[in-house]
């Protein structure tokens, strides 16, 4: 079954080694894309910020991002 997963599940599988099941196919949106960018960005010093780019790394080539599209704004 496919699943997006919102920015929050990805924050926990980070910080207390959420493991999600094995049976889903997760998807991640732009938007989330963007958010974990954006804490890379805000972290509060090099050990914060290495561990979320790590995470934003894991993110980017273990999930598919689906494309917006006309069908994914009529879905939102």
């Amino acid at each position: 079954m496919k699943v997006l997963l919102d920015t929050s599940v990805l924050i926990a599988r980070e910080r207390r080694g959420l493991v999600l099941d094995e049976l889903l196919e997760p998807l991640v949106s732009a938007v989330t894309i963007g958010e974990l960018s954006l804490g890379v960005e805000l972290a509060r010093d090099v050990e914060e910020r290495a561990a979320r780019e790590a995470t934003l790394e894991a993110v980017e080539s273990g999930f598919d991002v689906p494309d917006v599209d006309h069908g994914v704004g009529l879905a939102y």
